[in-house]
């Protein structure tokens, strides 16, 4: 992305919309465009239900676990999140010297492939049940294996959302209108335990933007001017306690050589949905 044409007035060493709006504005225009959100009355109810009813079943069925990686090559070390992929069947996923293979989404046929007749349109449709039964066939619960069929739909959802971004937002931006693709083929859940109860998160020392969840990261290999798309939930406590606080997305240029150009940070509660 391009330098920040100007400077902020603010001695932070990040922007966000609710501290310093107009700041925040014009260096979003400029220099993270193909950043979006959707607040979570933007998003539709049926993505809402979905996922918590199937997050709920696939959390109950033990599918979240803790991964061992080498961050750097190196030691080995515990995740401080849990992790399930779902995606078509046979897709994986590596990172950080793991590779996750995923729980399928849809029925597989007797040589491992994906086994859909038409489009499952609908969660109460006879097709879905289905391919339930076919999940139940590999080991799965019913329960479980229509929230796998389940997170299927969102993810098909979350695609069709993705494509206007990319045809609305990105397309007027780049050469002769060509972007990427936003054919998903896997969906990785991250599940992570309340601040009220981690206790060993560690501060952001580049921007001073408090407990970070998450580090700052790079995804490579992606295709350039495609997207990928977040949905964040917070849940409460089965005793009434949790976080309230908004989760926080935190962007920032790849270029060590700008030094102009601030970090944005984005306060966004739980039921948003946001694009990158």
């Amino acid at each position: 992305p391009q330098k920040w044409s100007r400077r902020s007035s603010s001695a932070l060493k990040f922007l966000s919309p609710k501290i310093n709006h107009d700041d925040f504005e014009s260096c979003h225009d400029e220099c993270y465009k193909g950043f979006c959100w959707e607040n979570p009355e933007e998003v539709s109810q049926s993505l809402h239900k979905s996922f918590s009813s199937a997050f709920r079943a696939m959390d109950r069925s033990g599918l979240f676990l803790y991964d061992v990686v080498q961050p750097g090559g190196k030691r080995s070390t515990l995740t401080s999140v849990t992790r399930c992929l779902v995606g078509k069947p046979g897709s994986t996923y590596r990172y950080l010297g793991l590779r996750l293979f995923s729980h399928p989404w849809c029925a597989v046929d007797e040589n491992g492939d994906g086994d859909i007749k038409g489009k499952l349109l609908d969660r109460n449709t006879g097709s879905m049940k289905v391919q339930s039964r076919k999940l139940v066939e590999l080991g799965y619960s019913m329960k479980c294996s229509k929230a796998l069929i389940t997170m299927g739909l969102v993810n098909q959802e979350l695609i069709n959302n993705t494509e206007d971004k990319l045809e609305t937002k990105i397309a007027p931006i780049v050469p002769d209108g060509l972007y990427g693709s936003a054919d998903f083929s896997i969906t990785l859940i991250n599940r992570m335990e309340p601040t009220s109860i981690k206790k060993n998160l560690k501060p952001d020392k580049v921007h001073g933007l408090g407990k970070t969840s998450v580090s700052w990261h790079k995804d490579s290999g992606l295709q350039d001017f495609s997207s990928i798309a977040v949905y964040h939930m917070i849940q409460s406590l089965e005793n009434g306690n949790g976080d309230n606080d908004p989760w926080k997305v935190a962007l920032r240029v790849a270029n060590p050589d700008d030094r102009v150009t601030p970090a944005l940070c984005v306060p966004l509660p739980s039921g948003s949905l946001y694009y990158l």
